[in-house]
């Protein structure tokens, strides 16, 4: 695998305003942050399967990922708000974006301006135990069929023990599902889709701010690197059980 690495020397990056030093470091952490989780949400998807039990599993650790995810991206527009627009850098920014770049923030602040899912999720799901938490767990009980089994996988070891029950429950109540399990799957793509698109339109948009950095910061010097033999991306997979 080809890659570019882009390197500042110290003190040309002292040079710079003490707003765009933190704004570069923190938008770099995000950056990785969000890439990583996309990608952990993949892999968990592509253990292939015809077994209930690791269905279940997968796709649990599947939607944990989403919800840190989502709580992420929620914790990324106040990042912006405070060191983007607070500090006064978007005037210089925005303005050199490119139109990908602009169109990303344009749907970043369409969406997140508003009432959504995704501040939803990481205010009562992403990091927290709340009160709110119990209050729909007893809304959704009463909704389960009678013949419906909470299951828990118990092991020898810590590792390979899986609170099915639990998560299934959370997990019904994030998708917010109504009529299970017919609305269940529906509503699951549907929350998969509008955090995989929030997902993109930040990482369309702070890649697009490196653009403008390396314009507005000097000479950087540009190194071809080689990664050797990395996994093909459908073929890697992260299961839940594991051999200890």
């Amino acid at each position: 695998m080809k890659l570019t690495r882009c390197s500042i020397n110290k003190k040309q990056f002292m040079s710079l305003s003490e707003a765009e030093r933190v704004f570069f470091c923190k938008w770099g952490i995000l950056y990785n942050e969000l890439v990583i989780l996309r990608k952990f949400i993949y892999f968990s998807m592509t253990v292939k399967t015809d077994d209930r039990i690791l269905k279940h599993a997968q796709s649990s650790q599947a939607l944990f990922f989403m919800r840190i995810l989502a709580g992420k991206l929620w914790e990324g527009w106040q990042f912006l708000q405070k060191d983007f627009f607070k500090s006064r850098l978007s005037k210089d920014y925005e303005e050199k974006l490119t139109d990908i770049g602009k169109k990303s923030l344009k749907k970043l602040k369409k969406y997140l301006s508003r009432t959504n899912n995704i501040q939803k999720i990481r205010n009562e799901y992403a990091f927290h135990y709340s009160k709110e938490q119990n209050k729909r767990i007893e809304e959704i009980l009463p909704k389960l069929s009678d013949s419906e089994k909470l299951d828990v996988i118990i092991s020898e070891n810590h590792l390979n023990c899986f609170y099915q029950a639990s998560e299934d429950i959370i997990s019904f109540i994030v998708v917010q599902w109504e009529n299970y399990p017919e609305d269940f799957r529906n509503a699951l793509e549907k929350l998969q889709d509008e955090v995989g698109n929030v997902t993109k339109w930040f990482l369309d948009f702070l890649g697009d701010c490196l653009k403008h950095f390396v314009e507005n910061s000097g000479t950087f010097e540009l190194t071809k690197i080689d990664i050797p033999d990395p996994p093909e991306w459908k073929i890697v997979n992260i299961p839940y059980f594991v051999k200890v």
